[in-house]
């Protein structure tokens, strides 16, 4: 299990996903609202579009009002910079009550492929913030698996690394050490005799980041490490991590 990365958190990060959420708002406020947005109807109707350019604030946009344009946006339907006016909104969505047809995934597939690695500093930092303070959430979360929504995550080329330095620090926790028990038992070491990641559809070098943890010494040591200051109940998931390692 992995490698010591150096990587630390980045204390100016959001500490929860409702303040992650606030803050897409607020730096994204400064994109200016589109008079009207190119689009096929057949793909997106024109009552949805509508709808998404009623006076209001963006924030209170329906989910049923962009379903059609996240399914197309920004390829198939308006520009870059309409996207990047209903962005906080898409994403306030696609991390919590989500769209029916387009996985968080997709959703983070089409930022990265709309150019955010070139966007101003502030909006790449406030959907890397989002990011981080979702995965933070599916750590703690008694009943959200890690994998899809940590390679929902490297859709976005986020570097893994700091992900997986904030895991480490989650398995004091039952939650945290369970998300990894879980990860293990269905995404790494049942391709005998090698052990490898099993993780289809991945970015590959978001796979080779996560291969390289749990196939080093470093990921073993935070098991061992935390194994020692937990309570027993947590205590004994990560004695059956380790146990498979």
């Amino acid at each position: 299990m992995g490698g010591d990365r150096g990587l630390r958190h980045d204390l100016r990060m959001p500490t929860s996903l409702e303040d992650a959420v606030d803050r897409l708002y607020a730096v994204f406020a400064s994109e200016r609202r589109p008079k009207r947005i190119d689009h096929c109807s057949h793909c997106v109707p024109d009552a949805e579009i509508k709808r998404m350019l009623a006076p209001g604030p963006v924030r209170e946009i329906p989910v049923d009002a962009l379903r059609g344009y996240v399914a197309g946006a920004p390829v198939d339907a308006g520009t870059v910079d309409d996207y990047r006016y209903f962005l906080p909104r898409i994403l306030h969505i696609a991390v919590t009550e989500g769209f029916l047809l387009c996985d968080l995934d997709f959703v983070l597939r089409r930022v990265a492929s709309a150019g955010l690695r070139d966007w101003p500093a502030a909006e790449r930092d406030a959907v890397s913030g989002l990011a981080h303070a979702l995965w933070r959430r599916t750590l703690a979360s008694p009943d959200v698996e890690a994998e899809p929504v940590l390679g929902a995550i490297a859709e976005l080329g986020e570097d893994l690394g700091p992900y997986l330095t904030e895991w480490e620090a989650a398995l004091t926790e039952h939650a945290g050490a369970t998300r990894l028990l879980e990860f293990m038992r269905q995404c790494y070491g049942w391709l005998e005799p090698r052990r490898r990641l099993w993780v289809p559809g991945w970015p590959t070098a978001a796979a080779a980041t996560v291969e390289a943890w749990l196939s080093g010494p470093g990921a073993t040591t935070a098991v061992t490490a935390a194994a020692e200051v937990s309570d027993d109940d947590v205590a004994e998931v990560l004695l059956e991590i380790l146990a498979m390692a």
